[in-house]
């Protein structure tokens, strides 16, 4: 169907489902839709992972609602660095709120899969 320009949307909340049936995957959050992964994403880099880190001058970074941002799928409080899972689409604005908010960036890098499984970006400590 795809390939005479139509698609088929369907709703499940097993991932497993629809990770084997989906040709790509959005999740609805707080009335926000956000791309969740899949083959027609961006492509193997379609989702980044953001390490930021306390800056180098000692200054205390704002806390940020990282969930809250369009495009982080994912986020994860590890001692004093958080690590994002974000849409390619999304990493330059979620990059820059991070700098505006006094935070350092570690590392981006492509992450290894393009989808959460698990937890999502609602259950992260801020």
């Amino acid at each position: 169907m795809a390939a005479q320009g139509g698609a088929v949307v369907f709703t499940d909340h097993r991932e497993a489902i629809t990770e084997t049936h989906a040709g790509g995957a959005h999740a609805i959050t707080d009335g926000r839709v956000t791309l969740r992964g899949g083959p027609q994403s961006d492509g193997p880099a379609s989702v980044l992972e953001l390490l930021l880190t306390l800056a180098p001058t000692g200054a205390v970074p704002d806390e940020v609602d990282w969930p809250a941002l369009p495009g982080v799928l994912d986020a994860a409080r590890r001692g004093p660095r958080i690590v994002l899972r974000v849409t390619r689409a999304h990493s330059d604005a979620v990059l820059t709120t991070a700098l505006q908010r006094r935070w350092s960036v570690g590392s981006v890098t492509g992450a290894a899969h393009d989808h959460v499984s698990g937890a999502d970006a609602r259950s992260v400590a801020r």
